[in-house]
């Protein structure tokens, strides 16, 4: 691990007990729920990403002689980003997450920073899978030594909140194959994963000569939520892809 990089630790408030025989350590380790630890850590990677690079590694740190501090070390890369933008990402995540009432939009413009789009995404996709939930075991976060506690409860959002389609996307990609009764298109991107989404009736036959073509087309592709909440792709329109989109996309 090189200098140029920092760490945030994740772990269960309440030291385990343990003891060292011959260079081993003994105790219940297994007490540590490691389900929630993970999520966030997942999301705060997540967000890391798009600004820099990081990654996380379980540790346990000893405490006293025989007490274990266990959960999770984030090493983030700051060669683009600095300590203070770090802080106030993890910061604005984890206060968002927090159980309180139940968060509406507005919330995130209060402590508005360059990245704040991203710390909002993140948020609805994480409550979206964990909100209201019991936080199993007390957790800590340390913050370049600013702990942050979390216990209780997750927070939760609004409904409208929830259902909130994400932004249209743009994908360059192949018809792979077709399912009339349910419109659902089967598209192929150039890192040869596939794509399932919805269309509209009226873009069959149009979707479907394609199907004869090698060629790749450009795909406006919105994820967007049922009544149920559930999110799928749908497909808003497509178009011969051009040699300068063609190119972005496979570099």
């Amino acid at each position: 691990m090189n200098d140029s990089k920092i760490h945030i630790f994740a772990y269960r408030s309440e030291n385990i007990h343990v003891e060292f025989n011959d260079g081993r350590v003994e105790g219940d380790l297994n007490k540590v729920i490691w389900g929630d630890l993970e999520n966030i850590v997942s999301s705060l990677l997540n967000i890391f990403n798009h600004v820099g690079k990081a990654e996380a590694v379980s540790y346990f740190s000893v405490e006293g002689k025989d007490n274990v501090q266990i959960g999770k070390k984030i090493a983030i890369e700051i060669a683009s980003i600095t300590e203070c933008d770090i802080k106030i990402l993890t910061e604005s995540f984890l206060n968002q997450i927090k159980k309180g009432d139940m968060i509406n939009p507005d919330l995130f413009d209060e402590h508005s920073c360059s990245f704040n789009e991203i710390v909002k995404k993140e948020v609805r996709s994480f409550l979206f899978q964990n909100g209201n939930k019991q936080i199993k075991q007390d957790l800590e976060i340390d913050v370049f030594g600013s702990i942050m506690k979390l216990s209780g409860r997750f927070g939760q959002l609004e409904n409208n909140v929830i259902n909130l389609d994400e932004p249209p996307e743009i994908h360059i990609a192949n018809v792979n194959g077709l399912i009339k009764h349910s419109r659902m298109a089967h598209l192929k991107l150039a890192s040869s994963k596939i794509l399932i989404t919805y269309f509209n009736q009226n873009d069959f036959l149009p979707l479907h000569n394609l199907m004869l073509s090698d060629e790749p087309q450009q795909f406006i592709l919105q994820q967007k939520h049922d009544a149920g909440g559930k999110k799928d792709w749908y497909l808003n329109s497509f178009e011969k892809c051009s040699d300068e989109s063609l190119n972005f996309q496979l570099t």
